[in-house]
C-alpha cells in the first residue's frame, strides 16, 4: 500500500474545517462580524477569587517556559449587548516566541489572532501591550487590533466582593501567575478595527490543561479491545487502502478511577503500518485512547491524547508531520469544562446522538480532532462525514463499572 500525496493534500484540506457543533471555538476572525461600533463599560462587582488575597501572593517562576502550554480560558465580562459565540469559554496555547521573553499566545480566541505578550520573572506577570494582530480583514482593509483596557479594582460592597472599573483604551493586557499555574486578570480587552469592535472580554482565569502521560503503576491490564470502525485518520484514505477491523489492542483500567479505560497503541498495528508516518519520519507510534465510560450513555473521549498517528499536515505536502489527537465533544465537556455527564448527556443527546457502551459496544460519536500544533484544533471531515470509531471491549466487569451511578 502506497499512500497518495495528492489525496493527503486534498484530505487534509477538507479535514481544516472549523466545528459548527462544539461552540465554533475554532472559528476564524475572518468570518466574523462587527458587534458594535462602540461600548459603554459598566463596573463590574464580582467575587474576589480567593487565590487572589492568598498572603503569599503570585507565584514566582523560574523560567518563561514554565508558561507554556495549554489552557482552558473563562471570562466574566462580555462588554456586548450581542450573543457571544464563545459562550464564556475557550481554549488558548501559549509558546515561545522571537526573543527571551517573549510569548505567543493563540487562538485568542480566533483561530487567527496571534497575540505578543512578554513575560516577567521577577514579577510572574505575562504583559500583553496594545497592538496591531497579523489578521487581515480584506472587506475592511485593516488588520484586526488587539486594545488593552487596564483595570482599577477597589473595594466591593459586599463582603467578598470588590468592583471593577476599566480606564482607556490603549493600555496593557495584564495576567497575573497564580500559584497553581493558572492565570488570571482583571484587565480587559478588544478586538476591533476603525469602525467597531468584534469581541471582548475582561475578569479571565486560564487554568492549564494536561497531556495524558501514561504511568503503568496507575493501570492495570483489563482484556482486549477490537476496533470495529475506525472512521477518523483512515479518511485521509481511499475506501480500498483503509485497515478495517483491527484486533486484539491491549485494554487498561485505571486503579483510582475504575470509570477510566484506555486502549494502548491503536495506530502501531500491522493494519495501520503503511498509512502511518511514524516510522518513515523516526517518530514514534506509540499512542493511546482514553475515555471515560462511568456513564454509559454518555462516553466521553479524553483530549490532548497522543493517538500515535503521524500524518502530512501541510497544505502543499512538503512534509510537516504532526501527531494527531482525536477527541469527542463529550470529552471536552468533561476533561477540560468539568460538566458532570448527566449534563452533558443532556446538552449533546438534544442535538443528536450521544456516545454510549452498551452490551460491551462502545460507540464514539461527535469526534474532532487536532495535531500536535493545535491539539485542539476542532478539525473534522464536514457535516456530511462525520467522524466516529466502534469498538468491542473484552473486559471482565466492564458492563459493572459502567452502570454504577456512583462510580468516578
Amino acid at each position: 500500500m502506497k499512500k497518495s500525496s495528492a489525496l493527503f493534500a486534498f484530505a487534509m484540506a477538507a479535514c481544516l474545517t472549523a466545528s459548527a457543533t462544539v461552540e465554533q471555538k475554532a472559528v476564524s476572525a475572518k468570518d466574523a462580524a462587527v458587534a458594535a461600533n462602540k461600548i459603554e463599560l459598566a463596573a463590574a462587582s464580582v467575587a474576589s477569587p480567593a487565590k487572589i488575597v492568598r498572603q503569599n501572593g503570585p507565584k514566582k517562576i523560574s523560567q518563561v517556559s514554565d508558561v507554556y502550554g495549554i489552557y482552558n480560558v473563562t471570562y466574566d465580562y462580555w462588554p456586548f449587548d450581542s450573543e457571544d459565540k464563545f459562550d464564556g469559554t475557550f481554549t488558548t496555547s501559549i509558546k515561545a516566541g522571537t526573543t527571551p521573553t517573549e510569548v505567543l499566545i493563540n487562538p485568542f480566541p480566533y483561530s487567527d489572532i496571534t497575540v505578543k505578550g512578554n513575560v516577567d520573572i521577577a514579577t510572574g506577570k505575562i504583559i500583553i501591550p496594545t497592538q496591531e494582530t497579523d489578521c487581515y480583514l480584506t472587506e475592511y482593509g485593516e488588520n484586526m487590533q488587539f486594545v488593552g483596557m487596564e483595570a482599577t479594582v477597589t473595594e466591593g460592597d459586599e463582603p467578598g466582593k470588590v468592583k471593577v472599573t476599566w480606564g482607556e483604551e490603549g493600555g496593557n493586557f495584564t495576567f497575573t501567575i497564580m500559584e497553581d499555574g493558572s492565570l488570571f486578570t482583571y484587565d480587559l480587552f478588544v478586538l476591533r478595527i476603525s469602525s467597531g469592535y468584534f469581541w471582548g472580554a475582561g475578569i479571565m482565569e486560564c487554568k492549564p490543561l494536561d497531556y495524558f502521560v501514561y504511568n503503568a503503576n496507575e493501570w492495570d491490564v483489563a482484556g482486549t479491545a477490537d476496533v470495529e470502525n475506525e472512521d477518523c485518520f483512515s479518511k485521509f484514505f481511499k475506501e480500498e487502502y483503509r485497515p478495517g477491523k483491527v484486533t486484539g489492542l491491549q485494554l487498561l483500567r485505571n486503579k483510582a478511577d475504575q470509570g477510566l479505560i484506555a486502549i494502548v497503541n491503536p495506530y502501531a498495528t500491522t493494519e495501520w503500518s503503511q498509512l502511518n508516518a511514524a516510522s518513515a519520519v523516526g517518530k514514534s507510534t506509540d499512542g493511546f485512547y482514553v475515555f471515560n465510560i462511568s456513564n454509559p450513555e454518555c462516553v466521553c473521549m479524553r483530549p490532548l491524547t497522543g493517538s500515535g498517528f503521524w500524518f502530512d499536515n501541510s497544505e502543499d505536502g512538503s512534509g510537516m508531520y504532526e501527531e494527531g489527537f482525536p477527541f469527542n465533544a463529550e470529552g471536552i465537556r468533561f476533561f477540560v469544562d468539568g460538566w458532570p455527564t448527566e449534563d452533558i448527556y443532556d446538552e449533546i443527546a438534544a442535538a443528536g446522538a450521544c456516545s454510549r457502551l452498551e452490551d460491551g459496544v462502545m460507540t464514539i460519536e461527535n469526534m474532532y480532532f487536532g495535531s500536535t500544533e493545535n491539539p485542539l484544533a476542532y478539525y473534522w471531515f464536514g457535516e456530511n462525514s462525520p467522524i466516529t470509531m466502534q469498538f468491542t471491549l473484552n473486559m471482565t466487569g466492564v458492563e459493572d463499572i459502567a452502570v454504577d451511578e456512583n462510580a468516578p
